[in-house]
Protein backbone atom coordinates (compact mmCIF):
# COMPACT_ATOMS: atom_id res chain seq x y z
CA UNK A 1 0.00 0.00 0.00
CA UNK A 2 1.40 3.62 -0.89
CA UNK A 3 1.15 5.97 2.22
CA UNK A 4 -0.99 8.84 1.38
CA UNK A 5 -2.46 11.67 3.13
CA UNK A 6 -5.13 14.39 2.58
CA UNK A 7 -3.37 17.75 1.82
CA UNK A 8 -5.40 21.54 1.78
CA UNK A 9 -4.64 24.23 -0.25
CA UNK A 10 -6.01 27.12 -0.31
CA UNK A 11 -5.32 30.19 -3.68
CA UNK A 12 -7.86 32.31 -5.80
CA UNK A 13 -10.90 30.58 -7.07
CA UNK A 14 -9.35 31.17 -10.91
CA UNK A 15 -5.84 28.71 -9.75
CA UNK A 16 -8.10 26.09 -7.58
CA UNK A 17 -10.02 25.52 -10.81
CA UNK A 18 -7.27 25.11 -13.39
CA UNK A 19 -5.90 22.67 -10.98
CA UNK A 20 -9.02 20.93 -10.68
CA UNK A 21 -9.12 20.68 -14.37
CA UNK A 22 -5.17 19.24 -14.51
CA UNK A 23 -3.52 22.20 -13.64
CA UNK A 24 -0.57 22.07 -11.18
CA UNK A 25 -0.35 25.43 -9.27
CA UNK A 26 3.64 26.06 -9.10
CA UNK A 27 4.52 28.52 -6.36
CA UNK A 28 8.11 29.39 -6.89
CA UNK A 29 8.73 30.45 -2.78
CA UNK A 30 12.52 30.42 -1.49
CA UNK A 31 11.30 31.11 1.97
CA UNK A 32 9.57 27.61 3.16
CA UNK A 33 10.31 24.41 1.17
CA UNK A 34 11.19 25.32 -1.98
CA UNK A 35 9.09 25.86 -5.75
CA UNK A 36 6.27 23.33 -5.64
CA UNK A 37 2.46 23.26 -5.39
CA UNK A 38 1.90 23.96 -0.99
CA UNK A 39 -0.31 22.03 0.88
CA UNK A 40 -1.68 22.06 4.60
CA UNK A 41 -1.92 19.03 6.50
CA UNK A 42 -5.33 20.01 7.80
CA UNK A 43 -8.51 22.16 7.29
CA UNK A 44 -8.26 24.31 9.77
CA UNK A 45 -5.25 25.56 8.47
CA UNK A 46 -6.00 26.02 5.35
CA UNK A 47 -8.95 28.18 6.68
CA UNK A 48 -6.68 29.99 8.58
CA UNK A 49 -4.49 31.06 5.39
CA UNK A 50 -7.92 31.79 3.30
CA UNK A 51 -8.55 34.33 6.47
CA UNK A 52 -5.12 35.40 5.99
CA UNK A 53 -4.98 35.95 2.09
CA UNK A 54 -8.59 37.76 2.43
CA UNK A 55 -7.27 39.89 5.59
CA UNK A 56 -3.51 40.88 3.68
CA UNK A 57 -4.05 40.75 0.24
CA UNK A 58 -7.51 41.09 -0.29
CA UNK A 59 -8.17 37.61 -2.67
CA UNK A 60 -10.84 35.64 -1.41
CA UNK A 61 -10.01 31.86 -1.67
CA UNK A 62 -11.15 28.72 -2.36
CA UNK A 63 -9.63 25.54 -1.00
CA UNK A 64 -8.77 22.31 -2.67
CA UNK A 65 -7.98 18.91 -0.94
CA UNK A 66 -5.72 15.85 -2.51
CA UNK A 67 -4.08 12.99 -1.70
CA UNK A 68 -0.90 13.60 -1.65
CA UNK A 69 1.62 10.20 -2.02
CA UNK A 70 4.27 10.13 0.22
CA UNK A 71 6.41 7.28 -0.68
CA UNK A 72 9.00 9.75 -2.66
CA UNK A 73 9.23 12.31 0.94
CA UNK A 74 11.66 14.60 1.76
CA UNK A 75 11.29 14.31 5.45
CA UNK A 76 12.84 17.70 7.20
CA UNK A 77 11.02 16.62 10.14
CA UNK A 78 13.24 13.59 10.56
CA UNK A 79 16.32 14.09 12.39
CA UNK A 80 18.29 12.21 10.39
CA UNK A 81 17.14 13.60 7.16
CA UNK A 82 17.67 17.18 8.45
CA UNK A 83 20.98 16.08 9.24
CA UNK A 84 21.64 14.36 5.86
CA UNK A 85 20.82 17.22 4.02
CA UNK A 86 22.56 19.60 6.64
CA UNK A 87 25.61 17.69 5.26
CA UNK A 88 24.59 17.58 1.74
CA UNK A 89 24.45 21.73 2.14
CA UNK A 90 27.97 22.29 3.26
CA UNK A 91 28.89 20.03 1.07
CA UNK A 92 27.72 22.11 -1.84
CA UNK A 93 28.41 25.20 -0.35
CA UNK A 94 32.30 23.92 0.01
CA UNK A 95 32.27 22.76 -4.02
CA UNK A 96 30.66 26.11 -5.57
CA UNK A 97 31.60 28.29 -3.07
CA UNK A 98 28.13 29.54 -2.26
CA UNK A 99 26.89 31.26 1.06
CA UNK A 100 25.86 28.87 3.42
CA UNK A 101 23.66 30.95 4.83
CA UNK A 102 20.15 31.38 2.61
CA UNK A 103 17.15 30.63 2.63
CA UNK A 104 16.06 27.00 3.02
CA UNK A 105 13.19 27.03 0.14
CA UNK A 106 16.59 28.38 -2.10
CA UNK A 107 18.62 25.54 -0.68
CA UNK A 108 16.15 23.28 -1.10
CA UNK A 109 15.84 24.12 -5.00
CA UNK A 110 20.01 24.25 -5.39
CA UNK A 111 20.20 20.60 -4.06
CA UNK A 112 17.39 19.42 -5.72
CA UNK A 113 18.85 20.66 -9.55
CA UNK A 114 22.48 20.43 -8.19
CA UNK A 115 22.07 16.56 -7.11
CA UNK A 116 19.40 15.87 -9.65
CA UNK A 117 16.75 14.74 -6.76
CA UNK A 118 13.70 15.19 -8.28
CA UNK A 119 12.77 11.50 -9.30
CA UNK A 120 14.16 10.48 -5.77
CA UNK A 121 12.15 13.28 -3.75
CA UNK A 122 8.75 14.13 -5.01
CA UNK A 123 6.89 15.97 -2.11
CA UNK A 124 8.99 17.72 0.74
CA UNK A 125 7.91 18.15 4.58
CA UNK A 126 8.50 20.20 7.08
CA UNK A 127 7.22 22.36 10.34
CA UNK A 128 6.28 25.58 10.19
CA UNK A 129 6.39 27.54 13.45
CA UNK A 130 3.59 30.30 13.91
CA UNK A 131 4.46 31.91 17.56
CA UNK A 132 1.81 34.47 17.11
CA UNK A 133 -0.90 31.57 16.77
CA UNK A 134 -3.54 31.48 19.93
CA UNK A 135 -3.27 28.85 22.48
CA UNK A 136 -5.44 26.68 23.95
CA UNK A 137 -5.07 26.47 27.67
CA UNK A 138 -6.63 22.33 27.24
CA UNK A 139 -3.44 21.59 26.02
CA UNK A 140 -1.03 22.95 28.65
CA UNK A 141 -0.72 22.23 31.77
CA UNK A 142 1.29 25.04 34.65
CA UNK A 143 3.37 22.29 36.07
CA UNK A 144 5.05 21.24 32.92
CA UNK A 145 8.15 23.30 32.07
CA UNK A 146 10.13 20.99 29.57
CA UNK A 147 8.77 19.53 26.06
CA UNK A 148 5.24 19.96 25.49
CA UNK A 149 2.37 20.04 22.79
CA UNK A 150 1.19 22.89 21.52
CA UNK A 151 -0.92 24.03 18.27
CA UNK A 152 1.66 26.86 16.98
CA UNK A 153 3.82 24.49 14.46
CA UNK A 154 2.08 23.41 11.50
CA UNK A 155 3.14 21.19 9.34
CA UNK A 156 3.31 21.91 5.12
CA UNK A 157 4.48 19.87 2.74
CA UNK A 158 4.52 20.57 -0.94
CA UNK A 159 4.59 18.64 -3.66
CA UNK A 160 7.17 19.23 -6.53
CA UNK A 161 5.52 16.92 -9.14
CA UNK A 162 1.63 16.44 -9.96
CA UNK A 163 1.70 12.70 -10.29
CA UNK A 164 2.42 12.71 -6.47
CA UNK A 165 -1.54 13.97 -6.56
CA UNK A 166 -4.26 12.28 -7.09
CA UNK A 167 -8.41 12.42 -5.80
CA UNK A 168 -8.82 16.36 -5.98
CA UNK A 169 -11.71 17.92 -4.82
CA UNK A 170 -12.99 21.78 -4.63
CA UNK A 171 -14.10 21.83 -0.58
CA UNK A 172 -17.18 24.11 1.02
CA UNK A 173 -16.07 26.98 3.64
Amino acid sequence: MIPNIVGFHTNSKSKCSSFLRGGFLFSHDTFWLGYGMYFWDNFSNSKWWKKERLRKDKINCSIVAANLELSNLLDLTDEDVATEFQNLWTEYCRLNNDSINQPLGKKIDLLFDYFSLEDQFKVVRGIGNYPNRRTYTFLHWEGRRSPSIDNKARMIYVVRQREALSNEKLLAV
